[in-house]
Formats: C-alpha cells, sequence, structure tokens
C-alpha cells in the first residue's frame, strides 16, 4: 500500500470525534428504518426528492437485505453511549460498468444534522476507502447534488475530482456532480481523468466499442 493511502486510512483519534463514543460498524437489521429516515431526511433537506434520487432506490426497503449481496456494503455511525444512529455510507462496484475497470461506487453518505462537522463523516468515509482499497478496486465514484456544497468541498478535500459527465449507470439522473479520486498513488491522475473523461465522451456519443477502451484507467 502506498504511503499516502496508509496515511489516510489510519484511525482518527477519539479525541477528534465529537461525541467520542461514536463506533463505525457495518449495518444491522435494527437499523434500516433509522438509516431510511437519515437518508430521506437529507435528501428533503437539499431538494432532492422524488425521481432520479436515492431515496426511491429499491433497497430502501430493506437496506441490510440489500447490502448482502457480493460486494456490496454498507456502514454506519453510532454513538455507543445513546445508541444513537448518526448516519451511514454504501460501497459497491459501479453499476453498468465492466468489473474490470475497478470502479467503487461511494454512495449513500449521509448524516443527521448533529452530526456534521464532527469527525463523523470522515471516520465513515475511512470505512469506505479501507474496503475499496483491501478489494483492490483502483477508483472510487461518487454522484452528489451542487446544493450539497459542504460535501463536495468534503470530496475535494479527500482527493475527488470533478468529471463532466457520469459513469455508469446508477439511475440517479437527479444528481449533476460526477466525481471520482484514485485509489493508486502511482497513476497518472490528470493524464487518467482526462481519458476516463473521452471514453464518458465517446460513451454518450454511442461509441460503445470504444468507451474505456484506453489503457490509463487501469493504472
Amino acid at each position: 500500500m502506498s504511503e499516502y493511502l496508509a496515511s489516510e486510512l489510519g484511525a482518527i483519534a477519539p479525541n477528534r470525534l465529537h461525541p467520542p463514543s461514536v463506533s463505525v460498524r457495518p449495518l444491522c437489521p435494527k437499523d434500516n428504518e433509522a438509516m431510511r429516515d437519515i437518508i430521506t431526511a437529507s435528501l428533503q433537506e437539499f431538494g432532492c426528492s422524488g425521481q432520479g434520487f436515492s431515496a426511491l432506490d429499491p433497497e430502501m426497503d430493506d437496506l441490510y437485505t440489500a447490502y448482502q449481496r457480493l460486494g456490496w456494503r454498507y456502514w454506519v455511525a453510532e454513538d455507543t453511549e445513546t445508541g444513537q444512529l448518526l448516519g451511514g455510507v454504501g460501497l459497491y462496484p459501479l453499476k453498468g460498468l465492466d468489473a474490470r475497470y475497478g470502479v467503487a461506487e461511494f454512495h449513500k453518505f449521509y448524516l443527521s444534522p448533529d452530526a456534521r462537522g464532527k469527525g463523523v463523516g470522515k471516520a465513515l468515509y475511512k470505512a469506505a476507502l479501507g474496503y475499496a482499497v483491501a478489494s483492490q478496486y483502483r477508483w472510487m465514484y461518487l454522484e452528489t447534488h451542487p446544493n450539497m456544497t459542504q460535501a463536495i468541498a468534503l470530496y475535494e478535500k479527500w482527493g475527488f475530482h470533478r468529471l463532466p459527465l457520469r459513469m455508469g449507470g446508477t439511475g440517479h439522473s437527479g444528481f449533476s456532480v460526477f466525481m471520482i479520486r484514485s485509489l493508486n498513488a502511482n497513476a497518472p491522475v490528470k493524464r487518467s481523468l482526462k481519458s476516463i473523461s473521452q471514453a464518458i465522451t465517446a460513451a454518450r456519443a454511442g461509441l460503445a466499442n470504444q468507451s474505456l477502451a484506453n489503457q490509463s484507467i487501469t493504472e
């Protein structure tokens, strides 16, 4: 593992979390209702309701069962003193894209309002990043909304770069900000991003045989 990824994956000191009793763990059946409420309320808060947004995803009916599929993972942050669920995040292979390209989608990353700005989101991000690295993904991709300015700033801080068009087929047409980050410190990020952008453009133009053909996406 590269040094820069090793430093990113380091544990967060308890005194950097508020409250310090926050624990990140895999989603359990008992979390379904509370996590669904956090996701739905967060989307409504930022004007992201209705068709094209993740609140209407089929897995929202039973998140735990959905994330038992091969390669699907979901983590939640819990205050172990009060039992309150504070937020969660999921990761799975990007839908609509051949697995050989090694792209994971970082998704359903939502926190309750009182958990924001307290290190909880970073703890969840580290859980997803660690799994992505251990699973040998090359890229993490996400989609979000322009109204979610604080989240976008965090993503940029965490090494995500904007793409001109969406990748894969997430089904979330309401999101219009597309971002990706490399999990390979040796990859020439700017050149790789340019190649990805060209491949997406080719795919959108109907040149399916050429899409994602450039070798640099696999670096």
